[in-house]
């Protein structure tokens, strides 16, 4: 089988997966690195290994050489076109002796070089030991096939062999029982194949429909016959008609697998592969709902997330579940999908240091593990469920006949959709599966052992996240890629609003970066550019507020039209109390343990630069300080803390309203003017304009300039 190929060569072959010019393929292999060599002979270029090429395209080339040696071009010359014609309508049986009969040959041409005989001496020598068993006499597939070969039938398969490849060495007598019409004649041969690849659908009826435009109707074969020879070259070419039709159906059916994603896998934790899939389910809010599941391919333990959706925030949920109770990986395999490609989650893997790589598009055998299990998931059990609507559209047609039958014939009343599984009920479905079912059941790919039984028996160590707090902090939301510019006089901008500390000074004008603090509105997380902890920024005036309360209260407030902020915020307090979605779905892992306890593996300690100063956060509440404070700031920083601790603003009881309401004024007009406001003042600003006090002071300053 040739093994080296040029740019023009390649192209020549009519590929699915390459282009069909030299210059397309020159492209794609700069393109792509391919390994190559100098050509020799005239010309010159470059040329590329069979086993250099890519997977898929390596796979589509062997295909077309096993169907014949001289290269099919897509327009073939006549003189080729006899020898396709002769290997297309083989069967198995008959490709498979052909292949064998070229395998002698080879072994003799390398016995002819290693003995220097003559050449009819040598093949006189080379067929006594082929009889006496001395050559493959091992190789019971060779043996059962041909047993015995004279010289005269070598000579005369080597000179066929020569002439017409690998076509030359099929037997002609087996497709008696096919010479038909078609067969005799290679131009109506052609001239249906033609019709056959460019239309892989069309039926017998066009197909004698196109032969009449060309053919006297004399030279016809019968519709009948046609038919006929359609139907049993497609069952003896399955391969290359399957290539023709459906390319992604071939790659799953026929394309010769190269390799194992997992031969390089030897340690727990070394690569984890993601993927997310539509659930075959309707479940009790009729619709349906996706699983994001998470492969670790040493041991193929697993683990699934039903969600709504596929999105950033359930790869979150499911990746903090495996971090906590798995380790921490070496390296993750995902699609590049928005879940999985956004900034939030490369920012998270990349504090981690855990190495991403992302499957080229439209190659999910890139990520065969979790592909694998999906497979295995929705072909079991799960179609038993209720609300079951089938994998594919022929399925789901076919259910809904039966349902649509069994209603009108029987009565049967439609099924309530109550009657469908919860989000949690097939969470709970999902983790039991994973472990009474899939855990303990021996894989092929783990040499007959069970994945629990990979995990139990594994050595080696595994790194782990200790504060848990800490991983919280840096699986926290933020806006676009983070990067926030402190302001010499507010502080940080987000969200039209702005978050000050005392710890800012010195920061003015530089990008730091900003987690938010999803359970409070009110506070965010400043770190360096380089992943250093500075403090703690707080907003005031939405202190002590959720961000999910905090979009609820968009809504509502769209809704009624209601323009009083104090009133928004305390119906925020009475009715949206937004829990946190991945906790709930975590809560309904309650899993059944299996009769096998684990004993703890060694574990080391897991940090990275994130990490470890995330966990400054939680040392205490007090915010690190640089530098040595004087007696008058520590003062204003203990009435600070003392008036954000008990929501009030402490100011002296000497100002009455009228004066409080002048000093506000007063505040504001220095703000208007560019002056800054120390950090008292500035707490004193922000607080008061959301009291009531402020309100009617407002609303009577309006009535006196309405009445003057």
């Amino acid at each position: 089988m040739k093994e080296w190929f040029s740019a023009k060569e390649l192209a020549d072959l009519g590929l699915p997966s390459l282009g069909k010019t030299k210059r397309a393929v020159s492209y794609r292999a700069k393109a792509e690195n391919w390994p190559s060599r100098p050509r020799e002979g005239q010309g010159g270029g470059r040329e590329f290994h069979l086993d250099d090429l890519p997977t898929i395209i390596k796979s589509e080339v062997i295909q077309v050489l096993r169907m014949s040696d001289a290269i099919l071009k897509r327009k073939f010359t006549e003189e080729a076109e006899e020898s396709l014609a002769k290997l297309i309508r083989v069967n198995s049986t008959q490709l498979q002796k052909a292949e064998i009969r070229e395998t002698i040959i080879k072994e003799f041409n390398k016995y002819l070089d290693a003995e220097g005989l003559p050449v009819s001496k040598a093949r006189e020598e080379f067929c006594k030991k082929y009889n006496e068993r001395q050559i493959f006499a091992d190789n019971q597939t060779i043996r059962a096939i041909i047993s015995g070969i004279s010289p005269k039938t070598l000579f005369s398969w080597e000179s066929a062999y020569k002439k017409e490849g690998l076509s030359g060495l099929v037997d002609s007598y087996g497709n008696r029982k096919g010479d038909t019409k078609i067969d005799r004649n290679q131009e109506l041969k052609g001239c249906i194949l033609g019709l056959i690849y460019e239309y892989p659908h069309i039926d017998s009826g066009k197909i004698m429909s196109g032969l009449r435009s060309k053919f006297r109707e004399e030279d016809l074969p019968s519709y009948r016959t046609v038919q006929t020879w359609v139907k049993r070259w497609k069952k003896d070419n399955a391969s290359i008609f399957t290539a023709i039709k459906n390319p992604d159906e071939w790659k799953n059916k026929f394309m010769a697998a190269s390799g194992s994603f997992s031969e390089n896998i030897v340690r727990l934790n070394q690569l984890w592969e993601f993927d997310s899939t539509p659930t075959d389910i309707i479940l009790n809010d009729g619709e349906r709902h996706n699983i994001v599941g998470v492969i670790d391919v040493y041991s193929r333990r697993v683990k699934f997330l039903v969600s709504k959706t596929s999105n950033s925030t359930a790869v979150s949920a499911i990746t903090r579940a495996c971090l906590l109770e798995w380790g921490v990986p070496e390296s993750i395999k995902t699609d590049n999908g928005a879940d999985y490609a956004s900034k939030y989650m490369c920012r998270v893997f990349d504090s981690l240091e855990i190495e991403r790589r992302f499957c080229k598009p439209f190659t999910p055998e890139q990520k065969p593990h979790i592909e694998r299990v999906f497979r295995t998931f929705s072909h079991d059990v799960l179609e038993v469920l209720p609300g079951y609507i089938g994998h594919n559209v022929s399925e789901r047609k076919n259910i809904e006949a039966r349902k649509s039958f069994a209603d009108h014939i029987m009565g049967k009343a439609k099924r309530n959709p109550k009657d469908y599984l919860s989000v949690e009920e097939l969470q709970k479905f999902c983790d039991d599966w994973i472990n009474n079912c899939y855990m303990v059941k021996p894989h092929g790919g783990l040499n007959g052992k069970t994945p629990l039984q990979i995990v139990a028996d594994y050595k080696g160590t595994i790194q782990k996240i200790q504060n848990e707090r800490a991983l919280d902090i840096l699986l926290s939301p933020t806006s676009g890629d983070g990067l926030r510019t402190v302001q010499p006089k507010k502080g940080i901008a987000i969200d039209n609003a702005f978050y000050d500390s005392q710890f800012l000074g010195g920061y003015e004008n530089q990008q730091v970066k900003v987690l938010y603090d999803e359970a409070n509105w009110g506070e965010v997380y400043v770190f360096t550019l380089e992943g250093h902890f500075i403090c703690k920024a707080i907003c005031p005036e939405r202190k002590g507020i959720s961000r999910a309360e905090v979009a609820t209260a968009r809504k509502a407030q769209q809704k009624r039209l209601i323009n009083e902020s104090k009133q928004v915020l305390k119906k925020l307090s009475k009715i949206y109390k937004t829990k946190d979605i991945a906790g709930e779905i975590m809560q309904q892992k309650a899993k059944e343990q299996p009769n096998v306890v684990l004993f703890p593996k060694p574990e080391i300690s897991y940090n990275s630069q994130f990490l470890a100063e995330a966990e400054k956060v939680l040392e205490n509440k007090k915010m690190p300080v640089s530098r040595q404070l004087s007696s008058q700031e520590k003062r204003i920083i203990d009435k600070m803390e003392t008036a954000r601790n008990n929501n009030v603003v402490e100011m002296p009881r000497e100002i009455m309203a009228r004066q409080r309401f002048v000093h506000w004024q007063d505040l504001d007009n220095q703000l208007a003017k560019g002056e800054r406001l120390n950090s008292e003042e500035m707490d004193f600003y922000r607080n008061y304009q959301f009291s009531s006090e402020f309100s009617a002071m407002r609303r009577l300053e309006a009535s006196k300039a309405e009445v003057m």
